[in-house]
């Protein structure tokens, strides 16, 4: 439609709700698709709604309570706004999720807990807001009831056919459940529909480095390095992994020792284990058990990363035992190794 909306800024929740209006109803005229229902929202719960999104996706434990804040805002001053609930439900899950990946160890969180309150909520404000069907998704797939999880994609997807999070969030659930060739093709969606997504990217890099295509993940991480100006652990773990598999190995170990100098980062999955099994590799086994002497040291002793350390040392029997406990999110990291 080539129609023209010429009107003050002020005024652009107004304009929104014109454009929308035109839309659905050329849409009801031309293909018989009836609209969802529109509802007025209040322009600063909007802002802080938005506002969260971008802090949820830093991915760190500062933009995690930032986004937290910024939702409960948006909720405070419009309880019946569906995506600030959404939203919360999203920090919640991953934020508990990268727990997992971590150090910490709370196996029934409560950040679950909250996540699951905070995602029904979203949909029974909104039966067809895509992404708290996607958050529900994520929380099954916690609970690894995979084929629950596939259904709250699917249902988002069939809601919102272009959300990127949909899609990447399904790649996961494809790639733990050993169908790598469709979880590629999820993440190179999510990228397509959101090039700027540095988490998706971060998937997209493991997946194509797993698959073996060692070239194309170099690629896809160098895009993903670009959009982030602090470095993520685990993206420089990975991309350490990748150098090693080209042969590039000075760099690999290089790559490795920065690892162990920037301990202070708060999200590090597992990036040490793969650090010390490059300096391992790389003939600087004394440096290797040293640097696991530290993260063992500080490791929760349930945490599914305390036995990938141990095999990064070959210590495989104790490293098995530790794997007792592991959660959904950890395991594509085992699998596919």
């Amino acid at each position: 439609w080539a129609d023209r909306f010429d009107r003050d800024l002020t005024d652009i929740f107004a304009v929104q709700d014109e454009i929308a209006g035109l839309i659905a109803q050329n849409l009801h005229l031309k293909l018989g698709v009836e609209s969802r229902r529109t509802r007025t929202v209040n322009p600063e719960a909007h802002r802080l709604m938005l506002e969260g999104r971008h802090f949820w996706n830093q991915r760190n434990a500062t933009g995690f309570a930032r986004a937290e804040t910024a939702f409960l805002k948006a909720i405070e001053i419009d309880p019946t706004f569906a995506e600030p609930h959404a939203g919360l439900a999203g920090v919640y899950v991953i934020r508990a999720i990268y727990r997992q990946l971590g150090e910490s160890v709370t196996r029934d969180s409560d950040d679950m807990s909250r996540a699951r309150v905070a995602a029904s909520k979203a949909v029974e404000l909104d039966p067809g807001l895509a992404e708290a069907h996607a958050v529900l998704g994520f929380l099954h797939m916690s609970d690894r009831d995979n084929l629950a999880a596939q259904r709250s994609f699917e249902q988002a997807l069939k809601l919102s056919p272009n959300s990127a999070t949909a899609h990447s969030w399904y790649g996961v659930l494809l790639l733990i459940s050993g169908r790598i060739d469709l979880a590629l093709e999820r993440y190179a969606k999510a990228a397509k529909l959101d090039p700027l997504w540095f988490i998706n990217l971060q998937n997209l890099t493991e997946a194509l480095f797993y698959a073996g295509r060692y070239d194309e993940a170099l690629k896809v991480s160098d895009r993903a390095t670009t959009l982030r100006s602090d470095p993520f652990i685990p993206h420089l773990g990975l991309r350490a992994q990748i150098l090693l598999a080209l042969g590039r190995r000075d760099e690999a170990v290089q790559m490795a020792r920065a690892l162990r100098t920037n301990f202070a980062a708060d999200t590090r999955w597992i990036a040490d284990a793969t650090a010390i099994r490059i300096l391992n590799l790389g003939d600087q086994t004394t440096e290797a058990q040293a640097y696991a002497a530290e993260v063992l040291a500080r490791l929760d002793p349930r945490t599914a990363v305390r036995a990938q350390v141990l095999a990064a040392l070959g210590r495989y029997g104790e490293s098995l035992a530790a794997l007792g406990q592991t959660r959904a999110a950890e395991l594509r990291y085992i699998f596919y190794e």
